[in-house]
């Protein structure tokens, strides 16, 4: 039984809250949305849905811990308190999303945190019922290539001993995101802190060259990185 949590804000001292303390209360949510049938004018497109999955959570953690959910639209995160976007993807066609800022995000991750929903949709009367296959966490620092990033800890490594020059290691970072220029600040905390293995794949597709294509064959496994359902 899940009693109602205080928010804190993004910007407090104490941090933002961390999903992985409410995996139990995410695994409800997947069977509370697998019992529902959604409209169809409400879930026919991949933008509806994602839509519908986004404000469902919000009014989900609303109802069952007291967490409201504002000024989401200027963050530009779904659940600000745990600095949170969610994302959704039909196993059957990935969907595609604007992630990177800077291609240098390709390799070290983003500023927040994912909640990945990979789901089947199955047309009944009228309307659409969501099975979900995967529900996975990915946190920020783990929401970069998987490869990219492997690759980058061996750059800097071969630059460490001496087998790369700095301008080297900064061109074979910028052929690695395959998207161009990484920026100045980037490059610094790549070549400083190289990255932890992320936990996504990222491939070009028509969204654009910093577009992540979700795919549900990369689940995140391990101490860092969870899955529910």
């Amino acid at each position: 039984m899940w009693g109602s949590c205080r928010v804190r804000g993004i910007g407090d001292d104490s941090g933002e809250l961390d999903l992985r303390d409410h995996l139990d209360s995410i695994e409800e949510f997947c069977a509370a949305i697998e019992s529902h049938t959604v409209p169809e004018d409400e879930s026919s497109t991949s933008k509806q849905i994602g839509a519908y999955f986004e404000t469902e959570l919000r009014d989900w953690f609303e109802e069952k811990h007291g967490l409201v959910s504002e000024g989401s639209v200027a963050e530009d995160l779904n659940l600000p308190a745990f600095n949170l976007d969610v994302k959704t993807t039909s196993n059957r066609q990935p969907q595609s999303s604007g992630t990177f800022e800077d291609p240098g995000e390709r390799i070290t991750g983003v500023d927040y945190n994912i909640l990945l929903f990979v789901y089947d949709r199955e047309s009944v009367g009228g309307g659409n019922r969501f099975d979900i296959e995967t529900c996975a966490y990915v946190p920020k620092e783990r929401a970069s290539d998987c490869r990219k990033s492997e690759d980058a800890v061996k750059l800097v490594a071969d630059y460490r001993e001496g087998g790369l020059s700095e301008s080297e290691l900064r061109e074979q970072l910028e052929d690695l995101t395959g998207v161009g220029a990484v920026s100045d600040e980037k490059f610094e905390e790549i070549k400083q802190d190289p990255p932890a293995k992320g936990a996504i794949i990222v491939t070009p597709c028509s969204g654009g060259p910093t577009t992540t294509r979700w795919s549900r064959k990369r689940s995140p496994r391990g101490p860092n990185a969870s899955t529910a359902q």
